[in-house]
């Protein structure tokens, strides 16, 4: 991760010119907000206190996938690995019982079984699962690593906090219930713009309370979130929050037809409840995920890395290529 740059540049790489990009993930409050509720829930595990100075890292990183990764050279591999159509996918493995485990397949052999189920039906299982197979074997590093050998545990850390933070962004995405449906936004009913008006005009109406109610219902169901679920397998709690989104979609979509769309606090109050609790459920996956990846002691002296632009990670072959021009 070359590009080391200090904070001052950080807000600036943020709101550079980019290209056209879709609106449809959670809006850049709702991403920082489920990896900086991550990283503060973990922060009280042994050696982990560092999570909680580096949740800004966490938040910012969060947003590279839309932010810089959907620019138009890589919008082609990155635009299918933000959302999984649920319906294509759970009707194709219908068709197929055999086959088990299907999410537990690497990407190339998932598509090499259910050729049907293309690209366009999102990857976002898959991303996630490449995301945290390259982060494991840097934090075994980290773990064997002399606490002496400080240039080679920074040289680790900087790639560590990167994959850490750019990876919750897809359980972020999994947890707004428009990015785990066909009906993405609201077109199949007649709803077309609900998905940018729930997730980033209602979120930002209710800025900045929303982000204390999301930390404080997170705390209080972590310890018995992380106890039922500390032995599941990543396939699992992605399928797990997949599935939990997906009850929300109907809720949603009802309360769009009773509301309408006015600019302002009191009709993103309408969305409060619902927006506090997807982003909650987001967060505490990514707790449980984040937690598996510590145990090992954060060398911050003299440590100023911020990766402002980071260099786009490749999805694992069987990825799409690259479209000439964005699609919204």
């Amino acid at each position: 991760m070359k590009y080391a740059i200090h904070l001052s540049l950080v807000f600036a790489a943020m709101t550079s010119s980019l290209a056209p990009v879709p609106a449809f993930a959670w809006g850049k409050r709702g991403h920082q907000a489920v990896c900086e509720t991550a990283a503060l829930l973990v922060s009280t595990e042994p050696n982990a206190a560092f999570m909680r100075s580096r949740a800004f890292d966490f938040g910012y990183y969060c947003n590279v996938p839309d932010f810089i990764w959907k620019r138009e050279k890589t919008y082609g591999f990155e635009r299918p690995q933000h959302f999984m159509d649920m319906e294509i996918f759970e009707a194709a493995l219908k068709k197929k019982p055999e086959v088990k485990n299907p999410y537990e397949l690497s990407r190339k052999d998932f598509e090499t079984q259910f050729p049907e189920v293309s690209e366009n039906a999102g990857r976002a299982f898959w991303r996630m699962r490449e995301l945290n197979d390259q982060l494991t074997p840097i934090t075994e590093q980290l773990r064997a690593l002399p606490d002496d050998k400080v240039k080679e545990k920074q040289a680790l850390q900087e790639k560590w906090l990167v994959l850490m933070g750019v990876m919750g962004h897809y359980i972020g995405d999994l947890s707004q219930p428009l990015h785990v449906t066909e009906n993405h936004d609201g077109q199949m009913t007649g709803q077309k713009g609900i998905h940018s008006f729930f997730e980033d005009d209602a979120v930002d109406e209710l800025f900045p309370k929303f982000r204390l109610d999301v930390q404080n219902e997170a705390n209080k169901r972590w310890p018995k979130f992380h106890k039922e679920n500390e032995h599941k397998s990543l396939a699992e709690l992605m399928l797990q929050l997949s599935a939990i989104s997906f009850k929300d979609i109907k809720p949603m979509l009802d309360l769009d037809k009773k509301t309408k769309r006015d600019p302002g606090l009191k009709t993103a109050a309408k969305y409060q409840k619902m927006i506090t609790k997807n982003l909650v459920d987001g967060s505490l996956v990514l707790a449980e995920i984040y937690r598996r990846q510590l145990g090992f002691k954060f060398d911050n002296s003299r440590f100023y890395f911020f990766a402002g632009e980071p260099e786009y990670i490749m999805p694992a072959p069987g990825a799409p290529k690259p479209a000439a021009t964005p699609k919204n």
